[in-house]
C-alpha cells in the first residue's frame, strides 16, 4: 500500500486531471478508511466526467463509509454505476456488503 501511495500520488501531480489516476488514488484512500478525502479524489474525476463504473461504485462505497447521512446517497451511486463499464486500468475500493 505504501509503494502504490507513493506511485500515485506522484501521479496525481504529474496528470492532476486524469480520472484514472484520480479513481485509483480515491480507492487506495478509502482501503486505508480516510474516507473523506477519497471522496476529494471521486468528485474530481466526477466533475471531469469520467464514466467508469469503478468511481461511481467507490463514490457509494465512501458514502457508505462516511456516516449515517451520507449513506443514504451512497444507493444513488451504486445504480448510477449500472450504467457504465468498468475501467480495465482502475479499481473497486474493497467491499464487504455484509458489514452494511
Amino acid at each position: 500500500m505504501e509503494e502504490a501511495e507513493h506511485i500515485l500520488t506522484g501521479l496525481v501531480s504529474e496528470f492532476p486531471e486524469n480520472t484514472l489516476v484520480l479513481t485509483n488514488i480515491g480507492a487506495l484512500r478509502c482501503d486505508q478508511g480516510d474516507y473523506e478525502e477519497a471522496m476529494v479524489f471521486f468528485k474530481k474525476a466526477e466533475s471531469i466526467g469520467s464514466a467508469d463504473r469503478n468511481l461511481y461504485l467507490n463514490i457509494g462505497i465512501a458514502l457508505l463509509n462516511i456516516s449515517a447521512k451520507t449513506s443514504a446517497d451512497a444507493q444513488n451511486y451504486f445504480k448510477k454505476a449500472e450504467g457504465f463499464e468498468a475501467d480495465e486500468w482502475t479499481v473497486m475500493a474493497y467491499f464487504d456488503p455484509q458489514a452494511h
